[in-house]
């Protein structure tokens, strides 16, 4: 594996900011067809019954996805915001709040930061978890329309870490207050 996705030299911020994120997506991915419908009972697979909490929980999750999608943003170079959302619909974007959501618990639960290996990146092991996280998803294409552009961004208004981390405050761009859960 090599940078943007894993460098052994690098802080754990930026390994679990890229690797990370990209592990719990594919697994968030492997499972999404089934969790939903199935889960084991004697060692057979039931149809699910989802309960009032899980359709509570889908909800309040379906309802962070809306205020998700009607966030914008402001690239570099533009006059006017973008809209994160776009025809695909933000519901696309489900694994990938799930991997960042995973990845960012993980990273905060086994994280140590020396600042002696990344002398020029953020000082905040927060901020650059998600400096990470962008670089992995915009490494490829800087196209303000494309579809990774306004996907990390979803990622980041998912989040109220986000906001924390870079000081957000109210009526800034992606900014969450931590009312609006997007993930289970």
């Amino acid at each position: 594996m090599y940078a943007p996705i894993y460098d052994a030299k690098m802080p754990a911020a930026f390994n679990y900011g890229g690797m990370g994120v990209w592990t719990a997506w594919y697994m968030a991915y492997a499972l999404e067809d089934n969790w939903r419908r199935y889960y084991m009972k004697n060692g057979k697979l039931q149809p699910f019954e989802p309960t009032e909490a899980d359709t509570a929980a889908y909800a309040e999750v379906k309802a962070c996805y809306n205020f998700v999608q009607n966030m914008t943003y402001l690239p570099p170079g533009r006059s006017k915001p973008i809209k994160i959302g776009g025809t695909w619909g933000i519901e696309y974007l489900h694994n990938d709040i799930i991997g960042t959501s995973i990845a960012y618990e993980a990273f905060r639960h086994a994280s140590s930061y020396d600042r002696d290996y990344a002398p020029s990146l953020p000082k905040d092991k927060d901020q650059l978890f998600f400096v990470a996280t962008g670089q992995f998803y915009c490494s490829a294409t800087y196209d303000v329309e494309d579809y990774y552009h306004k996907l990390l961004n979803a990622m980041a208004a998912s989040r109220p870490e986000f906001s924390s981390a870079f000081g957000c405050k109210e009526g800034d761009p992606l900014y969450n207050d931590g009312s609006h859960k997007c993930y289970l």
